[in-house]
């Protein structure tokens, strides 16, 4: 799947996109250059920097959320977005979550949404 993400950064941007479907997005960053980024999910971009993990939406011009995590392996953390017939859903009520680990037994889920 490398040939299928793309991942750049300009001076105040940070870009990604999925080039089959065509969803690229561009978000406001300061970049160091020493951010991470990680594509297992074929739905959100993600990078990590400093401590944080932040999700972007493919095809979405804004950071979906954030969170505070050292461990950021794939197996240990998931992010769900509704599919399907849920896109034709208003924006508020799509569903967006994160499950992640705060610390090696406590496991935080949080709905990208409401922030809750």
């Amino acid at each position: 799947y490398h040939d299928q993400y793309l991942d750049a950064q300009t001076d105040s941007t940070l870009l990604m996109g999925d080039l089959v479907s065509c969803k690229l997005s561009e978000v406001p960053w300061n970049s160091s250059g020493q951010e991470r980024f990680f594509f297992d999910n074929p739905q959100v971009c993600m990078f990590y920097h400093a401590g944080e993990l932040a999700l972007v939406e493919y095809g979405r011009n804004e950071i979906l959320g954030s969170c505070r995590t050292e461990h950021i392996n794939s197996h240990l953390l998931s992010v769900q977005l509704s599919e399907g017939q849920a896109e034709n859903l208003d924006e508020d009520r799509r569903k967006k979550t994160i499950a992640y680990l705060i610390d090696k037994q406590t496991i935080r889920v949080v709905d990208l949404v409401s922030g809750i």
